[in-house]
Parts: structure tokens; sequence; C-alpha cells
């Protein structure tokens, strides 16, 4: 198990360092106001990863984009819709490194959903 595995921020088992190096997951980053709204939108379509400031989660979006979808930018219903194949992605990037397959692996992706049990039961204990 990594460092990554085991940090629990906010109660959820998300962490931003995947995506950003250590130090930075608090920076906001250099983003467009348009963007920096998209990202108020994809926090509550992820309350999972409300604690990720700007930076890192639109570096989330953006591998996932490039990762899975095989495009070079974010579609824009990637705003707007919930895609639990985006938790799967960070969490599979958290415990298992790079992600080597694209949208028609969504089975092997789904398989990356044991952050589910630890969200869950880090609610429980905050209730």
């Amino acid at each position: 198990m990594t460092d990554n595995q085991t940090t629990t921020i906010g109660g959820s088992p998300f962490n931003p360092t995947v995506f950003v190096i250590p130090g930075a997951e608090m920076d906001a980053g250099d983003w467009a106001h348009a963007d920096r709204m998209r990202f108020v939108e994809v926090r509550k379509l992820y309350p999972e990863l409300a604690h990720f400031r700007d930076l890192a989660l639109g570096c989330a979006i953006g591998d996932f984009a490039c990762d899975y979808y095989m495009v070079g930018s974010p579609h824009e219903f990637m705003y707007s819709e919930r895609d639990e194949n985006f938790l799967h992605y960070c969490w599979w990037r958290q415990t298992r490194g790079l992600w080597d397959g694209d949208c028609s692996d969504d089975e092997r992706l789904s398989g990356a959903n044991e952050w589910r049990a630890g969200y869950h039961e880090s609610a429980r204990k905050s209730d």
C-alpha cells in the first residue's frame, strides 16, 4: 500500500497528490474564470472530491479525458453529468497506478470501486 492509498482527507479516501506533486495539492492553479465555474459544478457532482482545489481537480479531469476518452480536452458533459467511471479512474490511479485502457474498458475500470467502502465508512464516522 502506498501513502496515496491510505490518506483520507475531509472524510474522502481520494488524495489530490495523485494528480499534482505533493505540496501543490492546495494550489488553485492558473485557470480561466470559466474553468473555475465548471469546477464549482464538478464539486457538486462529486462531493467525494470536494476537497480537491482547482489545480488538482482540473488535472484529474484532464487526465481522465486524455486517458479514458483519449481526447486532448474534457468534453462539456464531464462538467454537468456525474460519471462513476471518473471516480473509479481517480481510485485506479491512486491504488493501481497509470490507467492503460480506454473507454471500452468500463468493466475493468469499474472494478476499482473500493473507494466506495472508504467513503461511506468515513461519512458514517462523521455523523
